[in-house]
């Protein structure tokens, strides 16, 4: 008996920090196609929300020109967020991000991002703005220009309320991020 427990107490912590792991989840793109966070391991993951209503083009080729300056280091996830009274189609995103901006990095579905959602919260919102999933920073979506960076050993590195903060580091490191 003291032998298993002694393996349980041995076991947990691999058990426990694989629950954590960002690796574990997936997101559906907007071609409906599941995207395994994991495909970026290795990478910095920069998460950006968006407004479908009014987006933030200078956000978005900002974040497009940011991805192809660093495509070997860098993953961009762009997430329009899901809002009760609004309806936005696949083929609206299509158009504005894909056809009209051509956009190089992946976007999701819309999804419900902030904790007040409650079960409705997408299981990759819950692991960014949760500490104890995230293990840094327990912090909920607070508006549609936050950004969420993960490193790229798949910790939470930083929130950002708004790009200008993003913007600023990025220049400072001349558009590379290999200090970031």
């Amino acid at each position: 008996m003291k032998n298993l427990f002694i393996c349980l107490l041995l076991i947990a912590p691999v058990f426990i920090k694989a629950q954590n792991s960002i690796y574990q989840l997936q997101i559906q793109n907007i071609e409906k196609k599941q995207i395994a966070i994991s495909e970026y391991k290795g990478k910095k993951i920069i998460i950006a929300v968006m407004d479908v209503a009014s987006p933030n083009l200078t956000k978005l080729i900002f974040l497009d020109s940011l991805l192809k300056q660093n495509k070997n280091k860098l993953a961009v996830i762009l997430v329009p967020l899901k809002k009760e009274d609004e309806e936005v189609s696949k083929k609206q995103l299509k158009k504005l991000l894909l056809d009209s901006l051509k956009i190089s990095y992946d976007i999701s579905l819309p999804i419900s991002v902030k904790k007040t959602d409650g079960a409705n919260q997408h299981a990759l919102f819950k692991w960014l703005t949760d500490k104890n999933s995230n293990t840094h920073f327990d912090k909920d979506v607070v508006s549609t220009e936050d950004v969420f960076i993960v490193n790229e050993n798949g910790k939470l590195f930083g929130v950002f309320q708004n790009l200008t903060n993003l913007n600023t580091v990025s220049i400072k490191k001349n558009r590379k991020l290999k200090n970031f």
